[in-house]
């Protein structure tokens, strides 16, 4: 037996064991998969109000500046 037969048999082993039913590891992709978009959402929209805040303060500088 090579080691590529041998390591799939011990991971499908261990996945039997950790996760008894194909569903559940669907499931867990997906949660994984959601809690990855959140995250680059919430680094955007983070971005996002830096970005905001930068320009707000730039318009207030500038309108001292001109008075």
């Amino acid at each position: 037996m090579d080691i590529g037969n041998f390591l799939q048999s011990i991971g499908d082993k261990a996945s039997k064991i950790m996760v008894p039913n194909s569903i559940f590891q669907d499931l867990m992709s997906i949660k994984i998969a959601i809690g990855l978009i959140s995250i680059s959402i919430l680094i955007s929209s983070l971005a996002l109000l830096v970005l905001a805040i930068s320009h707000s303060r730039l318009k207030k500088t500038l309108k001292i500046r001109s008075d």
